[in-house]
């Protein structure tokens, strides 16, 4: 979370490491920060019945809905002989049965039965598998993935924006082959609008130069241009509540109907190294009447010029050609906000990393994320270094 202002040799201490173990980094949150709430799925495309097969943060993961209609994230890969749950895998009331042998597990990832040993067999209480806390809101299906032991989840908490009555949205989900850590440099960076999206609807107007300043949050901070606001992309949030996400706005004219600017509330969730899934809330100030025209004008062209521009966002960040593009950096006044951010999630990595250590010295096996992870550092150890 958030570093205290005054404690200074802990920032000393992280940015030593940073220099000293880069290698580290690039292996830990090239595949996220873990220990947090991602949105992974979108609640219409979950069925019920079977379990279908998702990556996230470096992951298999197995995603099914009980008969109840809860959803579940398990470990793709069943612990009796290591075949997927999403290959096959099939619900009976609040179980799921691994085809392969007819193992069953409840929500919590225990074993339920061994229909290969009958019914009276010792073997299923000794068999579990991980099972990550799930909510379902707002159309989403949110997984906490991290290490519960260490770090229980939170309550999770969501923007304002999404709670009220009077703001109506829709979600934007896009695929993009670039990574996570890329995607929220470009949400910290408001300057990249009037050159990038400089012919899109309403992204052509104020300065093409400015100077940009941060103030702090609570759980992150804001990074807004000076002397300019409510003309162009001015302005960009990052909080750290449990989740990781962005607000920012985009003013909108007269034509775009009621509901004053337009406000998008974003989240990244790393797939792998490669790639990245991406969900966008477009928000409107809305209620009664208005937001039945917003609904309207949205489905008529506002959301053809929204992914318009996410369109230009993908092309650039893919264009970028991976996380070794930050190997030739040479950084502006106006990445201040991307500099802030990076320090915050070095911080928060460190962190997780002091917890892991004194957990593993005191005996604690790492749990499957954790040893992917240490497997691709060990793969990564040859190559040359991408600073985060």
């Amino acid at each position: 979370m958030r570093r205290q202002s005054g404690d200074l040799s802990r920032s000393a201490r992280y940015d030593t490491r940073v220099v000293k173990r880069p290698a580290a980094i690039d292996a830990g949150l090239q595949l996220g920060l873990r220990n947090r709430w991602y949105p992974i799925f979108e609640s219409k495309d979950l069925g019920s019945g079977k379990a279908i097969g998702i990556k996230r943060l470096g992951e298999e993961l197995a995603l099914w809905r009980d008969s109840s209609g809860q959803p579940h994230v398990f470990i793709d890969r069943c612990p009796h002989r290591g075949a997927a749950f999403s290959e096959g895998g099939t619900v009976h009331g609040q179980e799921l049965q691994c085809w392969y042998h007819g193992f069953r597990y409840d929500g919590s990832g225990q074993c339920t039965a061994v229909p290969v040993e009958g019914e009276q067999t010792a073997l299923a209480n000794r068999v579990s598998i991980t099972s990550y806390p799930v909510e379902e809101r707002w159309g989403m299906i949110w997984a906490y993935i991290g290490e519960v032991d260490l770090f229980p989840s939170p309550p999770l908490e969501l923007p304002d924006e999404m709670l009220r009555p009077d703001w109506a949205g829709h979600i934007a989900r896009a695929t993009w082959r670039a990574n996570w850590l890329l995607v929220i440099d470009n949400l910290m960076d408001p300057m990249h609008a009037s050159w990038l999206h400089a012919k899109s609807y309403t992204l052509s107007k104020g300065k093409k130069s400015a100077r940009l300043a941060v103030r702090e949050l609570d759980d992150g901070f804001i990074v807004e241009r000076e002397n300019q606001r409510g003309v162009n992309f001015d302005w960009t949030e990052y909080h750290d509540n449990g989740s990781l996400w962005f607000r920012l706005e985009i003013p909108y004219p007269r034509s775009a109907g009621p509901g004053g600017p337009f406000r998008i509330l974003g989240w990244s969730t790393p797939v792998d190294a490669e790639s990245s899934l991406s969900y966008f809330l477009r928000m409107r100030h809305v209620s009664g009447w208005q937001r039945r025209l917003w609904d309207l004008l949205y489905g008529l062209y506002l959301e053809r010029n929204h992914w318009n521009v996410l369109e230009q966002d993908r092309r650039i960040l893919e264009s970028q050609r991976g996380l070794s593009s930050r190997l030739w950096e040479h950084m502006a006044q106006t990445d201040i906000g991307v500099v802030r951010l990076r320090r915050m999630l070095n911080e928060a990595y460190w962190s997780q990393q002091e917890v892991y250590l004194a957990a593993a010295a005191a005996g604690r096996k790492p749990s499957s994320g954790e040893r992917v992870k240490a497997l691709l550092a060990a793969r990564g150890a040859g190559r040359e270094a991408i600073p985060v």
